[in-house]
């Protein structure tokens, strides 16, 4: 396995992320697009896995997360977030020249990547989501909703704490103290990200038409921060196409709770799956 920093110049501005490469023939690889408030390192023990088991996996930092400039929480307008997207793709398949691309998103990535698929209808192998912000556990207040989409148009960058308790990320403590003594995690969302990404969340789930081929979606019964009822509503919805997995008694990061080979032994699967046909 080779490890490779990378930059992605997408506009002006320069996002920095990494990619896990695998030693001789690639089956392909998986392009990441991350959640809200954390960053790629965060996937490093994900990033291995899939190497060792000849995928590549990249992924970039989004704007105002981990090491890429900007303020924190603030991705931008949505147009600029289908343009990470599209950059980032293309980034993965230049750092494994010939490989089939699978696009996997988390939480606010989730989100972020089934809004590309229904509004871009990417070409590629297949798509992996898991647990997307496509409506919270908790709603947001209407009023407050209402007052955070006035900001957004005034104030795009106007922040604030995004509320979000790592003790929810997973059922290992050791996640949780991970993630609140890491330097590059923030706790902040902007009105603009808050309302873009919220706004993107009820589309998808009125279009779900609109989502074409291979797609994998995976939810914990026990997330409290997204809510696993919208994701199964998706899927049944889109149809045969979708493929759903809940995990009982999972919380929010599937990848890193205390089941986590479980779930990445499924993914892989369901990866060779498609590598295969």
């Amino acid at each position: 396995m080779i490890l490779r920093e990378v930059s992605l110049k997408c506009g002006r501005e320069s996002l920095l992320g990494q990619a896990w490469v695998p030693i001789g023939e690639p089956k392909g690889v998986v392009c990441l697009i991350h959640g809200l408030g954390e960053h790629v390192g965060r996937y490093e023990h994900v990033g291995k896995f899939f190497a060792n088991s000849g995928y590549g996996f990249m992924g970039v930092d989004l704007p105002g997360h981990g090491r890429s400039p900007g303020p924190r929480g603030h991705l931008g307008s949505f147009r600029r977030i289908m343009e990470v997207v599209r950059e980032s793709i293309r980034e993965a398949q230049r750092q494994v020249p010939g490989a089939q691309c699978f696009l996997y998103g988390h939480s606010m990535g989730g989100g972020i990547v089934l809004n590309f698929l229904a509004r871009e209808n990417p070409s590629l192998a297949g798509t992996v989501v898991t647990s997307p912000w496509l409506r919270l556990a908790v709603p947001v207040p209407k009023g407050a909703v209402r007052v955070l989409g006035v900001i957004s148009k005034i104030w795009p960058a106007f922040a604030q704490p995004n509320r979000l308790s790592s003790a929810l990320l997973s059922k290992d403590p050791e996640v949780a103290a991970r993630y609140d003594a890491d330097p590059l995690v923030h706790n902040m969302i902007t009105a603009q990200t808050f309302a873009e990404v919220s706004r993107a969340g009820e589309w998808v789930m009125g279009h779900p038409e609109k989502i074409k081929g291979p797609l994998l979606l995976m939810h914990g019964s026990d997330d409290a921060i997204t809510d696993p009822a919208a994701s199964e509503e998706l899927a049944r919805r889109i149809g045969p196409s979708c493929t759903f997995r809940k995990w009982d008694g999972f919380y929010h990061e599937l990848h890193n709770e205390l089941g986590q080979d479980k779930v990445l032994g499924f993914l892989r699967a369901w990866l060779d799956s498609r590598h295969e046909s």
